[in-house]
């Protein structure tokens, strides 16, 4: 289980719309329009970068590597999120929020994330609906 996951475990549970990992700052939950502290020390550069290379595809942990900002999805088994980063006056800041719209993908099935990575609803195979022809012939035999 990837460092951020138990972090996102804390963000669902907790109902916020965001997690932010600004560095020189403690973490923190935006819920209900109010920020609320998740760590108590606040977060250093490379702690905010090993968070994010844990989890994040190649091009953007290599985007992250050349000191440039990236966002990507992510599931895990909280949920689907959107992640961005950038760096701003020699300071790295994240962003998590939740993906609306590949949440409601996983909540309906249209897509089924593995565990651990960090799959995404684009990468996966058509999801096949039988044709009426089948669906009349399937019956038929029934």
């Amino acid at each position: 289980m990837a460092q951020l996951d138990r972090l996102l475990a804390v963000m669902v549970s907790q109902r916020a719309t965001a997690f932010r990992l600004n560095e020189g700052e403690v973490a923190e939950l935006e819920i209900a329009g109010a920020s609320r502290p998740v760590t108590k020390t606040p977060l250093t550069g490379p702690q905010i970068l090993a968070l994010i290379r844990e989890i994040a595809p190649p091009e953007s942990a290599a985007a992250c590597d050349a000191g440039e900002g990236t966002a990507f999805p992510y599931s895990s088994e909280e949920g689907a999120f959107e992640i961005r980063t950038s760096r701003e006056h020699g300071r790295w800041n994240a962003r998590v929020t939740m993906d609306e719209t590949r949440r409601r993908q996983r909540r309906t099935g249209a897509f089924v994330a593995v565990p651990g990575s960090a799959t995404t609803p684009d990468a996966m195979p058509p999801r096949v609906e039988p044709s009426p022809a089948a669906l009349v012939a399937a019956s038929a035999g029934a």
